[in-house]
C-alpha cells in the first residue's frame, strides 16, 4: 500500500506544468496588449530598457510621430497574439494528445515551444549583452520572465517524457 502512495504520475505532473506554461503565455498574450492600449501613449511597450537599447526616449518617439509610436504598440500586439495562439494550441495539445500519452503531442509541444521561444530568447540575449537584465520590455521578456515562462515548459517536457515511457512499458 505504501508503494502506491509514493508513486508519481509523471505524465500528470508534466501535463500540469505545461498547462502552467500555456496559461502564462495566454495571460501575457491577453493582458499585455490590453494594458498597452489602455495606457497609450504612456510607455508600456517601450520600457526603460528599450530606451537604453535604442538610445531613444519614448517621449521623443511620441513627439516625432504618434503614428510611429502606435505602430510599435501594434507590432507588440502581433507578438502577443502569437503568444496567445501558442498558449491556446498548447492547451489543446496537452488535453487531446499529451494526457493520452501520445508521443506526437509531446514532440509538437516541444517543437512549437522552441519555435516561439527562440525569437524571445535571442532578443533577451541581445539585451543581456548590453547589461539590460531588468525584465519585461516592449520586445524582450527579459531574463526573469523568460525563466518564469519556460522553466515549467522544460520541466513539463521532461516529466511528460518519463510518463510516456512509463505508460509505454506498462502497456507492453
Amino acid at each position: 500500500m505504501e508503494e502506491k502512495l509514493l508513486r508519481v504520475n509523471y505524465l500528470d505532473v508534466g501535463s500540469k506544468l505545461i498547462y502552467l506554461h500555456a496559461g502564462l503565455s495566454i495571460a501575457l498574450g491577453l493582458l499585455s496588449p490590453l494594458v498597452a492600449h489602455l495606457l497609450f501613449p504612456r510607455p508600456f511597450v517601450f520600457a526603460a530598457e528599450d530606451e537604453v537599447f535604442t538610445q531613444t526616449p519614448w517621449i521623443l518617439l511620441v513627439d516625432q510621430s504618434r503614428n510611429l509610436a502606435l505602430w510599435l504598440v501594434l507590432q507588440a500586439d502581433i507578438a502577443r497574439g502569437a503568444m496567445l495562439s501558442y498558449g491556446i494550441m498548447t492547451v489543446v495539445m496537452v488535453r487531446r494528445g499529451l494526457s493520452n500519452a501520445h508521443r506526437w503531442a509531446l514532440s509538437t509541444i516541444a517543437l512549437s515551444g522552441l519555435a516561439t521561444g527562440m525569437p524571445l530568447w535571442a532578443v533577451a540575449v541581445l539585451y543581456i549583452e548590453r547589461g539590460l537584465y531588468q525584465g519585461l520590455s516592449g520586445i524582450s521578456l527579459g531574463l526573469v520572465l523568460s525563466i518564469l515562462l519556460y522553466v515549467p515548459w522544460v520541466a513539463g517536457l521532461i516529466a511528460s517524457s518519463i510518463g510516456i515511457r512509463a505508460a509505454s512499458s506498462n502497456s507492453s
